[in-house]
Parts: structure tokens; sequence; C-alpha cells
């Protein structure tokens, strides 16, 4: 586990990485059509995509079930009831209008992100710990594992997969555009990480 000053270092550049990654061309489109049609959680794969690139960490579908057993209860109980109420609230604005509508709905879209941040937080801690691997892990096998991992769990239909993997184009462009986030390595024979 990273001391309390280097834990918050690498959750806020983790976050930076995160919201870096949404803003890109065609990234939004593609997380929330993996997460409404593929039912990929979208915090493990960006966590996971972040500890690819930082850290070369070694992920498989053990670390993946990991990953989401650990925002399980997050998920459950807070992000999807809030995300449930913010698309009611979408076909009652259409429905009825209305301002004070509007606005609630962008305070429960704030909450769910919170809730969303508190899984990238618990998520960043978990794979701080795993180890590096000694092969190159690549951005298209992570993606393809974590979409595994959904797709396995609550048994997608293959021609909601094949639309779904398809989404998974725009990622390596859009990571290869942006600018390398701080790498987190262990020292040799401390045990312990530092940013470089």
């Amino acid at each position: 586990m990273p001391a309390g000053g280097e834990a918050d270092e690498l959750e806020a550049a983790q976050w930076d990485f995160v919201v870096a990654l949404y803003a890109k061309p065609g990234v939004r489109d593609s997380c929330l059509a993996l997460q409404n049609d593929g039912r990929v959680d979208i915090p493990v794969l960006l966590a996971a995509l972040y500890a690819t690139i930082t850290q070369n960490t070694a992920l498989d579908l053990q670390t993946i079930g990991e990953m989401d057993h650990l925002v399980e209860p997050l998920r459950k109980e807070y992000v999807l009831p809030l995300r449930a109420m913010r698309t009611e609230l979408k076909a009652a604005i259409s429905q009825f209008g209305g301002s004070q509508l509007k606005a609630l709905r962008e305070k429960i879209l704030e909450a769910e992100l919170l809730a969303e941040r508190e899984q990238m937080v618990l998520l960043s801690r978990c794979l701080f710990q795993k180890t590096q691997n000694s092969e190159e892990t690549t951005i298209n096998d992570t993606l393809k594992l974590v979409c595994d991992f959904y797709f396995h769990k609550y048994s997608v239909e293959e021609e909601i997969r094949q639309k779904a993997l398809a989404c998974l184009a725009v990622f390596p462009d859009a990571i290869s555009s942006m600018k390398r986030p701080p790498t987190y390595l262990s020292s040799p024979g401390s045990g312990q990480r530092s940013a470089r």
C-alpha cells in the first residue's frame, strides 16, 4: 500500500488520466456503449488501462475478478441506482421539461461521478500492490481481458460482444495522443514504488 502522500498522488494522477482520456474523440461514446451494451464496468476498465500503461501490471482474469469484487458494493448500492435515476429523469425532462428537473439530473450526475471516482480510488490502491509483468502487456490485451470478464459474468450475447469489441478500437489512438502519465515502479529491493 502506498504511503499517504504517495497514495494521494497516484490517485490524482490516475483520475487526471481518466478525465483526459474520456475527453478524447470517440472515447465517451465507446465507454457508454461498452457500459450499456456489454455491461462492462468502466472504472475497472480505465483503472486496468492505467495500470497497464504506468506499471506494466500483470493482469489476468483473477485480477479483474478481484477488482470487480472490490467495487461491486459501490456499483450496486450507489452507481447503478444513481444512473437509473438520472436516466429516468432524462425521459421526464423530455416529456415535461423544467429547469428544476434538469438541475436535479445534473446533481445526480455529480453524485454518480463521485461514486465512480471512489471506485477508482479503491482500484488504484488494489492495483498498486500488484506485481509488474516481465512480459510486455499491451493496451489491446488489457481492453479485451476486461471485456471478456464482463461478457462472461453477464452472459452477453455474441452479437452484442462483437459490437462492444468494435468500440475498443478508439482507445489505443486516444491513449497514444495523450501526455504519458507518471510511471510507478518498484525500487530494486525496497518493495516500494515511486513516481518517475
